[in-house]
């Protein structure tokens, strides 16, 4: 049920404080794990909370791909920085032909 009051407050009032990024700090799972079953803020379980976050993390990241703002893994950083090196080889061969 918690988590159903978490969603009805999403859709009533989408990106309000009850929902926005800065309630996952610190984590809910962690208030918790140190005892604190209900979130003094909003009289809601922090487990309902880190429930809610999983879903909908689960929802916007097939629904906004375009955010995810996550930080890159490395074999993406290393895929990215291959293309480049190769484009930028391209380049410098098309340069050396155009002069030549």
């Amino acid at each position: 049920m918690s988590v159903a009051r978490l969603c009805v407050c999403q859709v009533a009032h989408p990106g309000s404080e009850c929902l926005s990024s800065s309630r996952m700090e610190p984590p809910h799972v962690w208030r918790w794990w140190s005892g604190e079953s209900i979130d003094q803020e909003s009289w809601i379980s922090h487990l309902a909370h880190a429930a809610f976050w999983i879903f909908a993390l689960l929802g916007w990241e097939k629904t906004h791909p375009e955010h995810d703002d996550r930080p890159r893994t490395v074999a993406e950083r290393k895929a990215e920085l291959e293309i480049d090196e190769a484009f930028a080889r391209i380049a410098e061969e098309t340069c050396r032909e155009r002069k030549a």
